[in-house]
């Protein structure tokens, strides 16, 4: 990777005007610095609206201050067949990858139907249909080492926040994820990661604000802030493989409707050495819930 080697997605051809569509310049962008062996993509004032886009090896994806990446609100933009594969930026199996700045990444999620996914029992009668959608989440990273997300703001997904998947020396600080024009917005999604660090970062979500799934080793969460409809800090109930060696300390939680902490352990997995340390809470229901 050459630190130096600087990529403007404007020499690609985006135009940052909010309206036309920049997917291609973006990708281009991308993938001339994957080839020359890595680098920063910089991404300068603007608003630049575009479909997914694919990050690969040895990449910083840099948003400047003002600089906006919008997702498109049409599903024909999202190549992804599931649930779990639309989003608005993804990776898979990729090393040395950063998302930093000052800049936003925006999903505009309000734009996108939604109809009984997401909602709980006691919500369902307020879903508008009966039908349920595909929505896409804002990050999708599969299968990454190390991954480093520092300073940006996450904001407005149509359905997750960040969902990491079995992602391996993980780091992410002083991230900003505002997420609560849809339905499913949780803010931090793990899933049998390893080796994670996630620092002074400010929470507001419609859903589960740290999710930690199928399993999690070495694990670590600290000052943040944080307010969600549902759980701060979930563990499960998808809970399959190992949770252990996990802390979470010194946060402050805060109107929160489903619980501080939430632990299910209720489908054969390991939970061992998890601690949770010096957690301040205010107008939290139900602040501690046990599920084994």
């Amino acid at each position: 990777m050459n630190p130096f080697a600087t990529f403007s997605v404007r020499d690609f051809g985006a135009k940052g005007d909010g309206l036309t569509l920049d997917t291609a310049a973006l990708q281009a962008a991308i993938d001339a610095c994957t080839q020359a062996g890595g680098g920063t993509v910089f991404v300068p004032a603007g608003d630049y609206l575009t479909g997914t886009l694919i990050l690969k090896d040895n990449i910083d994806l840099h948003l400047a201050a003002q600089a906006r990446i919008l997702g498109s609100t049409s599903l024909a933009d999202y190549p992804g067949d599931s649930m779990y594969t639309t989003c608005l930026i993804a990776a898979r199996g990729a090393k040395n990858l950063q998302i930093s700045g000052s800049g936003v990444i925006d999903g505009q999620g309000k734009a996108f139907p939604y109809g009984t996914e997401g909602f709980n029992f006691e919500d369902e009668d307020a879903a508008p249909s009966t039908q349920t959608y595909i929505r896409p989440f804002l990050l999708h990273l599969a299968d990454c080492t190390n991954l480093r997300l520092s300073g940006v703001t996450l904001q407005h997904s149509a359905a997750w926040g960040c969902h990491i998947e079995r992602g391996k020396e993980v780091r992410i600080e002083g991230v900003h994820l505002f997420n609560r024009a849809n339905q499913n917005n949780d803010g931090f999604d793990l899933s049998s990661c390893e080796d994670v660090m996630i620092s002074d970062c400010h929470v507001d979500c419609g859903d589960d604000a740290f999710a930690l799934k199928y399993g999690g080793i070495r694990i670590a969460i600290t000052n943040c802030i944080i307010s969600t409809r549902w759980a701060a800090f979930r563990i499960g109930p998808e809970a399959t493989g190992i949770f252990r060696d996990i802390t979470i300390s010194n946060c402050v939680v805060h109107d929160t409707y489903g619980s501080g902490i939430k632990i299910q352990q209720v489908e054969g997995g390991v939970m061992e050495n998890v601690l949770f340390d010096n957690i301040v809470m205010n107008n939290v229901t139900g602040p501690i819930s046990l599920r084994l």
